[in-house]
């Protein structure tokens, strides 16, 4: 059964979903790798192996992501000022000036 490897590079994983039933979002990884073992006489006999790095989700929805992210500053316990700083996912976001307002809402007093 012939496999290919995924080359992180050239491969995406994408989808879309629906938003209160009135438009679609769509997402996009972009760091996916993996194989995929395929046999064109039995496709149902094929096999994937897929890994996703789940905080590499792009949305192209930044200005959401920042509102979103404040409301959720405003929860009590819900985000804390160490996972904002410390947390690799939050990468994509810090040097924004909004993003760090956010974080310095939740600073110790």
């Amino acid at each position: 059964m012939p496999r290919w490897t995924f080359e992180p590079g050239h491969t995406a994983a994408e989808f879309q979903v629906r938003h209160m039933m009135v438009c679609w979002v769509r997402g996009h990884f972009k760091d996916v790798h993996g194989t995929l073992d395929f046999d064109q006489d039995d496709p149902c006999a094929g096999t994937a192996d897929v890994r996703i790095d789940a905080a590499k989700l792009w949305t192209g929805e930044k200005d959401r992501a920042f509102k979103r992210l404040d409301e959720a500053a405003k929860l009590p316990g819900y985000l804390s000022y160490g996972q904002l700083r410390l947390h690799p996912i939050w990468e994509p976001l810090r040097g924004d000036p909004r993003f760090e307002k956010i974080v310095a809402s939740l600073a110790p007093k």
